[in-house]
């Protein structure tokens, strides 16, 4: 486990449906996120099965998941991946996902040499949280036909 200030962060476990729906199910979150809200427990069930077959944490205040944080492996390097990250809007504009990544980035339980995201240009609060944790821009990806949106590539690379 994984203490800041205000949170606590912890390997994301089955049993986290119930707090996690509630974020799951939040239009804005999602949608910023790239993915379609859930409707059913049962969807955010299977939707935290995908996840455990990652490296995921969940960001918990007050002894409630607010929010989580995945590292999607490249299987080729285990040392670069892709880091996503999702927060209950009751929980926005508070500083925690910053708070929540920065402790996770220097903590001994995400090894990595680079680290990408990917973040649609209108989500500003994620593009600065990315920056203030030291991701650098790094391109823009295209429309595809599988993500008919832009996104642009920001990268953290340790030596």
């Amino acid at each position: 486990m994984i203490k800041t200030n205000n949170l606590s962060l912890r390997p994301l476990e089955l049993d986290d449906a119930n707090d996690m729906h509630h974020y799951l199910t939040q239009e804005n979150v999602c949608r910023l996120a790239g993915l379609a809200p859930i409707k059913t427990k049962e969807q955010s069930v299977e939707f935290i099965k995908m996840l455990l077959k990652q490296k995921a944490w969940v960001i918990q205040k007050d002894e409630h998941v607010i929010g989580n944080i995945v590292v999607f492996l490249n299987p080729s390097d285990e040392f670069k991946g892709e880091i996503g990250f999702m927060l209950n809007e009751d929980h926005w504009h508070h500083g925690y996902m910053q708070e929540a990544l920065s402790a996770l980035l220097q903590s001994d339980g995400l090894y990595f040499k680079e680290l990408l995201a990917a973040v649609y240009p209108e989500n500003i609060a994620s593009i600065k949280t990315l920056e203030k944790v030291g991701f650098e821009f790094e391109t823009m990806l295209p429309a595809s036909i599988l993500d008919p949106k832009i996104k642009a590539i920001y990268k953290l690379e340790r030596s």
